[in-house]
């Protein structure tokens, strides 16, 4: 009985979520802080055209993912405008307001030795061990981006990470031998092409590169697909934070009708909020009455959800309202401060 009554709170709480939802939703206002906090002799010569651009490219794919998120609008590092989704600048960006602070740590290419194993064919297969063969150092791209979200009325970091990522660079089974443990097993033009952009690079920065005079091979990648790689790695190490932007930027939604009683006779209501903005079983979300006072009224904690609507219980009123003999009730607004990010698994 109980599931029935929760069904059928869920498909009516659709309906009227609809219609609702755009009408409860504040817009909040987002603007960006971005800068390059790499280290310049990171920079290999090849890639000088990806530095030039990386903060721009940010920007943008930044711009493009987060249009997709109705309740953000768009604004310059100054907070005074809309600089996208124009559509929106005829909406009251009532809402919060936030900056998200990104910084570029590092991106650079780099090489990682791994060690090329045989065994001795000549000993039984019981008794054969690997040994070390040779050390080879594969290309790599590594880079880091920092992130920050900060509340503007708090002036508070409420979200930050810090997101690592690398790439093996395609090399094609092209190699030149260490010059300095095989002198003479290079020719001048390979050495001339190959060895000296890498041995320049190491000299600018030796500590990066260190792990080169260990290695008996030095692997070699090609210029242009390096710069290609770099543009993908960068703008995928972008995208992969949205989900949790999103998950940490407020949502609000509206109460749009009662759902009965719970089994200990606790009211029920049904929100205009599902799994698709990230609603979860047993989240809670605060309650404030609708209009300029905007008063905390309490706290509802969610009890079933489907893709756009969700049923909670009243889980505690503020004192102030249980003096006065009041509860929550239908249109009252709800916010959900933070959320798992939507492709979290749901254990629940």
């Amino acid at each position: 009985m109980k599931a029935d009554k929760l069904s059928w709170a869920l498909v009516i709480g659709h309906l009227l979520g609809t219609c609702a939802s755009a009408q409860s939703s504040d817009v909040i206002s987002l603007a960006f802080d971005i800068s390059d906090q790499s280290n310049p002799a990171d920079h290999w010569e090849h890639l000088e055209s990806f530095h030039k651009s990386a903060l721009a490219d940010i920007e943008y794919v930044l711009r493009q993912e987060l249009k997709r998120i109705d309740r953000v609008a768009l604004t310059d590092q100054n907070g005074d405008r809309v600089v996208d989704m124009p559509w929106r600048q005829t909406r009251e960006t009532d809402g919060a307001t936030f900056t998200l602070r990104l910084r570029l740590r590092r991106f650079s290419k780099i090489f990682r030795n791994r060690g090329r194993y045989q065994t001795r064919d000549e000993l039984s297969q019981i008794a054969r061990e690997p040994i070390m063969h040779e050390m080879i150092a594969l290309p790599v791209l590594s880079g880091a981006i920092e992130a920050h979200l900060v509340s503007e009325e708090s002036n508070k970091t409420i979200w930050s990470t810090l997101h690592d990522s690398s790439i093996m660079l395609a090399h094609n089974g092209r190699f030149i031998y260490n010059l300095e443990k095989y002198p003479g097993y290079t020719p001048p033009e390979l050495i001339r092409d190959y060895a000296v952009p890498i041995l320049r690079q190491r000299g600018r920065r030796p500590s990066a590169l260190r792990m080169l005079s260990a290695a008996d091979r030095w692997y070699i990648s090609n210029a242009d697909e390096d710069l290609i790689s770099a543009n993908a790695m960068l703008q995928k190490m972008v995208a992969d934070l949205i989900p949790e932007i999103d998950a940490n930027l407020p949502l609000s939604g509206s109460i749009v009708s009662q759902a009965g009683l719970d089994e200990k006779l606790r009211p029920m209501f049904q929100l205009d909020l599902g799994i698709d903005v990230g609603i979860r079983n047993k989240m809670r979300l605060e309650v404030f009455r609708s209009g300029k006072s905007g008063s905390k009224i309490g706290q509802i904690e969610i009890v079933s959800v489907d893709s756009a609507s969700s049923v909670g219980r009243v889980r505690k009123l503020e004192r102030s309202v249980r003096k006065r003999g009041g509860t929550i009730d239908v249109g009252d607004q709800v916010i959900s401060r933070q959320r798992p990010p939507k492709d979290a698994s749901n254990k629940d």
